[in-house]
């Protein structure tokens, strides 16, 4: 024999099930017809904020405008939990000198990231020159910066330029100061790329990696520890894995926080 609570006490539970923690007292229908048009609601809102954390341009780089701040959940996962979920609000990507920076096209700017394109080289003047270069298909997780190296050279500092490649990720809350990221790279989350680095083709570098100023990073090589270390060798079909992972990757992206960062993040 089945338990069912009080009329009243269901009214109740319906209604603080909804974020908006209200109660009513009224019949069981209009209980019902106010919870669904506040879950209606609230869900319509989401997705119109979810649009509008990005913005796209007609090479299909997707950049973040806005900063993240709630989490975009399933209807069955809000009745599971009874409450949106919320995670910290990140600031939108700060772009400095957009007109020192390139884009390849298809590039996903998650919110919290900084492109220092304002860094550059001394005697240019207002002349717009390419700071910082990102390839075709590479994403920039949530937090990283991504700044040119420096160096005093002659008496005077100087910065240079880093060029990125084709299907680069790099992880959330990473630092890159690199004079050259190749194709095909994954970086993992909360690395430092120390300056004037040079990563060839086909790496892999693992989390909470810290890799020295001035390394060279051959292809092929999986890179772990603080200082980073030559752990293993990747297998030659790591060019192809990279390009089916990107593609799939911002094929189905969505501005949602659960895919911000990193591809291994991505839903099934």
């Amino acid at each position: 024999m089945s338990f069912e609570p009080p009329i009243v006490y269901r009214k109740v539970f319906l209604l603080r099930a909804s974020p908006f923690m209200v109660d009513f007292s009224g019949s069981d229908d209009q209980c019902l017809f106010v919870f669904s048009s506040m879950l209606l609601l609230v869900l319509i809102g989401k997705k119109l904020t979810t649009l509008a954390l990005f913005s796209d341009q007609d090479t299909g780089n997707k950049v973040s405008r806005r900063g993240s701040s709630i989490d975009v959940t399933s209807c069955s996962s809000f009745m599971k939990h009874a409450h949106a979920k919320a995670h910290t609000p990140t600031l939108p990507a700060t772009i400095q000198g957009p007109q020192n920076i390139t884009l390849g096209g298809k590039t996903i700017i998650h919110p919290g990231v900084i492109l220092r394109g304002d860094l550059k080289r001394q005697g240019i003047g207002n002349k717009a020159s390419v700071v910082l270069a990102l390839g075709k298909y590479s994403l920039i997780g949530e937090g990283c910066v991504i700044r040119p190296p420096g160096k005093c050279y002659r008496g005077v500092f100087n910065f240079y330029p880093v060029r990125i490649g084709d299907h680069v990720h790099i992880g959330p809350g990473s630092i890159v100061e690199a004079a050259q990221i190749g194709n095909f790279v994954q970086i993992g989350k909360n690395c430092i790329i120390g300056k004037f680095t040079m990563i060839k083709d086909c790496v892999k570098i693992a989390d909470n990696t810290v890799i020295p100023d001035m390394s060279v990073i051959p292809p092929f090589a999986h890179i772990s520890g603080a200082p980073g270390k030559h752990i293993e060798d990747l297998p030659e079909s790591t060019e192809e894995i990279m390009i089916v992972k990107t593609k799939a990757f911002y094929n189905r992206f969505r501005a949602d926080s659960s895919l911000v960062g990193h591809p291994s993040r991505e839903r099934s």
